[in-house]
């Protein structure tokens, strides 16, 4: 439960602490529902935002998605999620687009 309270590590969101630290399979139980259900809302917020800005930028063109060999091929979910930076409001808790991933590291 301490874990799912702490979220995430820094401002930027990722969802990493959402997996099991033995086995990285994503946690899901009855018993922590309260905690889990609003980060699967914030997650899928984040993902629907990162797609649609993705695609806004041209992104989506970039050959690691669109070629065969790259690494993020058929993934453009996970592609928009690594180069993207998301951060939650303060104020009303949604997550804003904070510019390119390279530029948050």
């Amino acid at each position: 439960r301490q874990l799912l309270r702490s979220r995430w590590t820094g401002p930027r969101i990722s969802f990493g602490f959402c997996k099991c630290p033995n086995c990285f399979q994503e946690i899901d139980h009855v018993a922590l529902a309260d905690l889990l259900d609003p980060i699967k809302k914030l997650r899928e917020e984040v993902q629907k935002k990162a797609l649609l800005r993705i695609e806004y930028m041209g992104m989506h063109l970039d050959p690691s998605v669109t070629q065969p060999e790259g690494k993020y091929y058929n993934d453009l979910l996970g592609y928009a999620v690594k180069k993207l930076a998301y951060y939650e409001c303060f104020k009303c808790k949604h997550a804003y687009f904070g510019g390119a991933g390279a530029c948050a590291d």
